[in-house]
């Protein structure tokens, strides 16, 4: 399959080579039995439709949602706004990418990025993705971050499906494009996806001049909706018309405009038909124009919330029945909602939990478990996390301390402190968590997480992650702090992961030590995760 039209991302990489890719999101090793596919968009798709295209610099660190400075602007916002950029994550990895401050991207990012998943398989569970964390634009899936090379490079640059000489004959056409009037740019948009459906999963320099041939008379707007009216009309009878999906992907306010005054016996489908095409065009240009709100919204699925129909008695009683065999088909069910309305057979089950699996996702079901019962449960909440801390398994007892926090701060760090020492990565949770509340006795037992390579591919995924959440909290307290920014991507790159992490490791150690007098630790994401009791 042609891998320039459909893009297959596993999570295979070493941790040095991670901090790069949250960066630039590259290409993972294909693993088709547990992979994701889309079918990317063309960089001139990106670029016309993106709300956002800029070079912006990372002001704030995070994982998934970082804040930017617009240093360059294309589209959007202009130079010197702030600005919330989300990357949109996957199962098999983007899971938890982080941007570190003074980071330069070229970003084309939306404030609804279009749906490009062709496939995937189900994983196990992320916490981290339960975080509510507002943000301004989305990328789209594996696409829309980009190094940015200076000005005063010379090498050719690729971005996306398209090559230039330099990154100046880049910016110079990135600006004709933006030069271009709205009803010329609305044109360029719909020629775009014209030139991606005409090519298929061809993309070699014949099939493009080919597709271009074809869609020269295609020179105004008119044009283009003659077109796609053709195309309608050829697949009126398919399960699947492609034209009015390319209509309604591509379609603009000046497309919109010559489809409401279209004559009915153009409309080669029903009228029902033809005002949903409207209808999904507004509803896209409406989310394009909208601003996303400036704070998390507070919904049902936050943490301790309660859903709106609760379980009759007799259901509770059936469901901690349930709750008792594992092997039942509604255990699960079980689980879910007994954390909400019922938890504390739940707590009382995790305390004695112990976790039996053996295949490559077991080893962290604690920390899946543990973490969705303490964020999710709905009733005497500092009472189950209490429970929760005499649990034989070792992340179950972090998440108990982790989410005691939330409801009594004195007694949850200081359980966070006692189970610091816990081996592995339970331990290195822990110490994180006291960290990120100031503690700086305990950012060396955190640094202990690079100490250990942790599994390959996707088994050692949630370990990296830890990784990762420890690099932005030495980032952002770097910043806090007035001190430089700690430098771990300039390490030379080792082939060997655990020399690699244990180098990256004891980089951060010496640079603590060298600068703990003057550090001050700082989560900045810290006070907004508390309000949705989210670690």
């Amino acid at each position: 399959m042609d891998q320039q039209r459909r893009l297959s991302r596993t999570g295979a990489r070493t941790l040095a080579s991670s901090f790069l890719v949250t960066m630039v999101l590259a290409a993972l090793a294909a693993e088709p039995a547990r992979a994701t596919t889309i079918d990317p968009l063309r960089w001139d798709q990106l670029v016309l439709g993106a709300d956002l295209v800029a070079v912006v610099e990372c002001t704030t660190a995070g994982g998934i949602v970082a804040r930017y400075k617009v240093v360059e602007s294309f589209k959007g916002p202009p130079a010197g706004s702030e600005v919330a950029i989300e990357i949109t994550v996957n199962c098999w990895e983007p899971q938890f990418p982080i941007v570190l401050i003074g980071q330069r991207l070229f970003v084309t990012a939306f404030r609804r990025p279009p749906s490009t998943m062709m496939s995937t398989s189900s994983g196990g569970p992320v916490p981290l993705w339960w975080r509510k964390i507002p943000s301004d634009y989305r990328t789209p899936l594996f696409q829309g971050l980009h190094v940015m090379p200076t000005d005063n490079d010379d090498s050719a640059f690729r971005f996306e499906d398209k090559s230039w000489k330099n990154v100046g004959d880049f910016r110079a056409e990135l600006k004709r494009l933006m030069n271009l009037s709205p009803e010329e740019q609305e044109l360029a948009l719909v020629r775009a996806y014209l030139l991606k459906h005409l090519l298929g999963r061809h993309r070699d320099e014949a099939a493009e001049a080919k597709a271009e041939k074809t869609l020269a008379p295609v020179k105004t707007l008119g044009d283009a909706l003659n077109y796609l009216l053709e195309l309608v009309e050829r697949e009126k009878d398919s399960t699947y018309n492609r034209g009015v999906s390319l209509l309604q992907e591509a379609g603009g306010i000046h497309m919109l405009d010559r489809l409401n005054t279209l004559p009915a016996d153009r409309w080669p489908l029903s009228k029902h038909e033809l005002e949903e095409v409207k209808k999904q065009i507004r509803r896209r240009l409406q989310v394009s124009a909208a601003t996303r709100p400036a704070t998390a919204p507070a919904d049902e699925e936050e943490g301790g919330a309660q859903p709106k129909d609760t379980p009759s008695a007799e259901t509770l009683k059936q469901l901690r029945t349930v709750l008792a065999d594992q092997k039942s088909d509604r255990w699960g069910q079980a689980f879910t909602l007994l954390t909400r309305h019922d938890p504390s057979p739940v707590a009382d089950y995790l305390a004695k939990w112990k976790n039996t699996g053996t295949d490559w996702s077991s080893a962290d079901r604690g920390y899946g478990v543990g973490s969705f019962f303490a964020h999710f449960c709905g009733k005497d909440r500092a009472i189950q996390m209490r429970t929760l801390l005499r649990a034989e398994d070792p992340f179950v007892r972090v998440a108990g301390a982790v989410y005691l926090c939330f409801e009594d701060e004195k007694t949850g760090m200081a359980e966070l402190e006692k189970t610091k020492s816990l081996p592995g990565d339970p331990g290195a949770w822990a110490a994180l968590n006291l960290a990120r509340r100031g503690e700086k006795q305990a950012v060396e037992r955190m640094l202990g997480v690079f100490n250990e390579p942790g599994e390959s591919n996707m088994a050692g995924v949630p370990h990296r992650n830890l990784q990762k959440r420890v690099m932005v909290l030495m980032s952002n307290s770097a910043k806090a702090s007035g001190l430089p920014q700690p430098s771990p991507l300039r390490l030379q790159e080792d082939n060997d992961e655990a020399r690699s992490t244990k180098a990256i490791g004891a980089y951060y150690l010496k640079w603590f030590q060298d600068n703990r007098q003057n550090l001050v630790l700082h989560d900045p994401w810290l006070a907004e995760l508390s309000r949705q009791k989210m670690d």
